[in-house]
Parts: C-alpha cells; sequence; structure tokens
C-alpha cells in the first residue's frame, strides 16, 4: 500500500454543539498525518456553528447547509467535499481513537479488501457502559460469503458509521448511503460493500459512542420503523433468502427494536412504536394477531433464549 494515502475524515453534525468539538479533536490529533476533516452543520438550531468555526486547522475544512437537508444527505453532502482515498465518517456526538487511521489502514494492505470495522466502546455520562465486538472477537479479514453468515446471526457486524473506514473509490462505486431510505441506510451500504468485498474485522477499540438522551438515531427509530426498513436491505440485497434463513433474520433483528419500543413502551406509556413494530414484522412474514400478543407476554414472562424458542415454532 502507498504510504500517506489521503484520508477524509468526515463529520456530519447537527445540533451536537456540546460534543462536535469533541469528533472534531479526534479527527485532528490522529497520528497518520496525511488527512484532511470536513464538517458539514446541517443548519443546527443550537451553537453549533459557533463551536465548529473555532477551530483554526488547515487540515480542516467547514460548510454551513442553509436548510436542513435530513441526516443521510448531510452525510452524503460531507462525502462530496472529500478528496481522500479512504472516506472515514464521524457522528458529531462519537470520537476516535488518536490512533485510529493509522491502524486501521494497516488492513487495507490487502487490496480486496473494502472497508474495515473495529469494535467500540459505549460511553454514557463518562463512564464506560458496554462494548460492541467483532464476530469472532479477533482481528480478521471475512470473504461475502462469511460476512454474510455475520448479518445473518449478528444484525449488524459492521456497526454505525464512527466504526468503519471504506475505500473512496468502492463508497462511489456503490453510490455512497442511499438517500431514498428512511432508516438504516448505514446497515443498507455495509451489505451492499460486503455482498462483493471482504471485510477487516479489528479487534481493538478503536472509537468511542457517545450514549446520551438526545441522541437522533432515538428519534428517528421511536416511530419504529427502522425495523421495516432493515428487513427491507434483506429484501433489496438478498433476494433468494430460504424460509429457514427469514426465520434467523427475524429471531435476530425483531427481538433488539421489539425489546427496545417494549422498554420505551412501559417507560413513557406510548405504546405506539411497539404497535409499529408488529405491524412491519407482520408485513415481512405473516404473523396472526394471537402470535403478535403471545410475543408481547412472552417478553415479560420469559428469557431471552425462551422467546427465541417461542417464535421459531411459530414460524415453522
Amino acid at each position: 500500500m502507498k504510504n500517506q494515502q489521503l484520508v477524509s475524515i468526515c463529520i456530519p453534525n447537527y445540533n451536537n454543539a456540546k460534543f462536535v468539538g469533541d469528533a472534531i479533536n479526534s479527527a485532528l490529533n490522529q497520528t497518520y498525518a496525511n488527512i484532511e476533516v470536513i464538517v458539514v452543520d446541517n443548519n443546527s438550531s443550537d451553537n453549533s456553528w459557533e463551536v465548529i468555526s473555532a477551530f483554526k486547522d488547515p487540515r480542516l475544512i467547514c460548510y454551513k447547509n442553509d436548510r436542513n437537508i435530513g441526516m443521510y444527505p448531510n452525510f452524503m453532502m460531507a462525502a462530496s467535499k472529500a478528496d481522500g482515498e479512504f472516506i472515514k465518517f464521524i457522528c458529531a456526538d462519537d470520537w476516535i481513537d488518536e490512533h485510529y487511521v493509522e491502524k486501521s489502514l494497516v488492513h487495507f494492505a490487502n487490496n480486496e479488501v473494502a472497508m474495515a470495522t473495529s469494535s467500540q466502546i459505549k460511553i454514557c455520562n463518562g463512564e464506560k457502559v458496554g462494548i460492541r465486538n467483532i464476530p469472532k472477537n479477533k482481528s480478521h479479514v471475512a470473504v461475502p460469503s462469511v460476512v454474510f453468515n455475520y448479518f445473518l446471526y449478528n444484525m449488524n457486524p459492521i456497526g454505525n458509521p464512527t466504526r468503519v473506514i471504506v475505500r473512496m473509490d468502492v463508497f462511489r462505486k456503490m453510490n455512497g448511503f442511499r438517500e431514498t431510505i428512511k432508516y438504516c441506510n448505514d446497515y443498507d451500504l455495509w451489505m451492499r460493500i460486503s455482498k462483493f468485498y471482504k471485510v477487516a474485522f479489528i479487534k481493538e477499540h478503536l472509537s468511542f459512542e457517545r450514549k446520551h438522551d438526545t441522541q437522533h438515531t432515538i428519534s428517528y427509530n421511536a416511530s419504529g420503523e427502522d425495523i421495516k426498513y432493515a428487513l427491507k436491505t434483506w429484501s433489496d440485497n438478498f433476494i433468494s433468502l430460504n424460509k429457514k434463513e427469514k426465520m434467523t433474520i427475524l429471531t435476530n433483528a425483531f427481538f433488539p427494536f421489539y425489546y427496545t419500543s417494549f422498554v420505551y413502551g412501559k417507560k413513557t406509556g406510548d405504546r405506539s412504536r411497539l404497535d409499529n413494530v408488529r405491524s412491519h414484522i407482520s408485513d415481512f412474514i405473516p404473523l396472526n394477531n394471537f402470535n403478535l400478543i403471545l410475543s408481547a407476554k412472552a417478553w415479560m414472562l420469559y428469557s431471552l433464549e425462551k422467546i427465541k424458542y417461542i417464535i421459531i415454532k411459530l414460524l415453522k
């Protein structure tokens, strides 16, 4: 691999004035020298632009949209400004380790690797609250057929954009994030890339996800439609799924969304999200009302493994 290829670090921002400075600092403080950092503010209503424009660094390029164009269109706006041979996104409320770029690029010495992802630490109020591990929990390169199984059994083994770096030519060949879908755009892109290219999985914790009450994904997911679009990506990309594979997807995709919706409903008294999730699951694999009620009650009564067993039985 050529030394010091240009890496474009893109930070799309909307109303993250409290956190975007940390994201920018983590990008600028990389041990890898040849970077450009592109921040695109999506017409924030807080003082984000004041925070962003206070940075003075020749590697930093800042833009502000004159209107809010939406979450992933703003990701693509940042990408359109990038000139690097690799593209790396940081969600504005997250940050990356100072060695992220240096340690990630090593894995692209294999020219067949189009994308790399690493383990990630979850932080809430300054405390470590969890880890997003890679499949097999050891560094390795996986071929498309293996990555398919990772998706099948791990829901999203690639992770959120802050974990991922991609060859720019592949990103452009795949037309980046699809703006025609409303949710799960990153999940969709990772799936499309991994159908044709190898993926490097890095065990080291090279990025940090900040968990907080104002995360934009919370409001994006509140409708329950996220499950609809997650499952739609499977229908779009793998049209020949057999019954067992569909059942596996439903089991692995259904419960995280269902559980989150269930907790949300219990906490707020608003059951609309849970009802939407049930509806979208029914669209993918029909379940009668009795089975839906049974699965809802199971959440209150049984462990996760027991619930999986119940759902699998229902789908036979």
